[in-house]
């Protein structure tokens, strides 16, 4: 429950700009896309690959699923939201910077990497467009907590 919170506070707080103000761009619902991460990265943490793949753009998601299929000895311990960002439209364009720990088998050495995923709103839902590693790895929030309840 506390990662709820946290969750819902970074996007309040990337949010919070866009949701007041007369003429100012307005988020729709900044709370739909905190459960639509939490959902998506919860389901990649547990190598639920077709319950993510419900949140990937339909036209990319048989790829997604395929190449993590074939990743299989990549080991997921912890995914966290580090930042938020909206995009030039952030009634429906958003981008997402993950923290992932992982360690590959066998070597069992925990290691960690950080992800820029482009979110997208179409037809009321919250799809990912796109992701790609980043080369700088996102630091561990100051409040850590469990991406899982």
């Amino acid at each position: 429950m506390k990662h709820l919170h946290a969750l819902a506070l970074l996007l309040a707080g990337a949010f919070g700009g866009l949701t007041t103000g007369c003429g100012s761009p307005q988020m729709t619902d900044p709370a739909q896309l905190s459960d639509v991460l939490r959902s998506f990265h919860q389901d990649q943490r547990w190598a639920n690959w077709a319950g993510a793949a419900k949140w990937v753009d339909p036209t990319m998601a048989p790829a997604w699923i395929a190449a993590r299929a074939r990743k299989n000895q990549v080991q997921i311990t912890d995914i966290q939201v580090v930042q938020v960002v909206p995009g030039a439209d952030p009634a429906v364009e958003a981008v997402a910077t993950v923290r992932v720990e992982y360690y590959v088998m066998p070597a069992m050495r925990l290691e960690a990497s950080a992800w820029q995923q482009q979110w997208r709103k179409r037809d009321g839902a919250w799809l990912l467009m796109s992701e790609a590693r980043s080369e700088v790895v996102a630091p561990k929030p100051v409040d850590t907590v469990p991406s899982w309840p």
